[in-house]
């Protein structure tokens, strides 16, 4: 990992230097960049204001109410279709294949970010 500090359970995410550092993923939120595991992963604006969202409330579940309302701030279109895409799209870009999914989904809830 490039920077920062691994986690574990019943701790809060590290930062380090504007990053989050959770299990192999690592937010670095000044350089605007997603590292999972060694490699770096490209991430769009609002991918990136999702993901800190998830990253920084680790552990919690989070509703879609809330996770639209601090990710998107205004404007959202389609509330639901839109939170399903975007989480869709951060699965892709930070799970494994085979491995549980870092983001879990809480039915009738919302999500939380797992720590490992």
């Amino acid at each position: 990992m490039p920077k920062g500090d691994q986690i574990g359970e019943g701790a809060a995410p590290a930062k380090a230097g504007g990053s989050l550092v959770i299990g192999d993923v690592e937010l670095d939120i000044d350089g605007h960049r997603l590292f999972v595991g060694r490699g770096m992963v490209p991430i769009t604006e609002q991918e990136m204001r999702l993901l800190l969202v998830l990253m920084a409330n680790a552990g919690r579940v989070l509703d879609r109410r809330f996770l639209l309302d601090e990710a998107w701030r205004e404007g959202y279109p389609d509330g639901k279709k839109t939170l399903e895409v975007f989480i869709l799209r951060l699965r892709k870009h930070i799970d494994r294949p085979g491995a549980p999914s870092h983001i879990r989904t809480v039915r009738g809830v919302g999500y939380v970010f797992d720590r490992p």
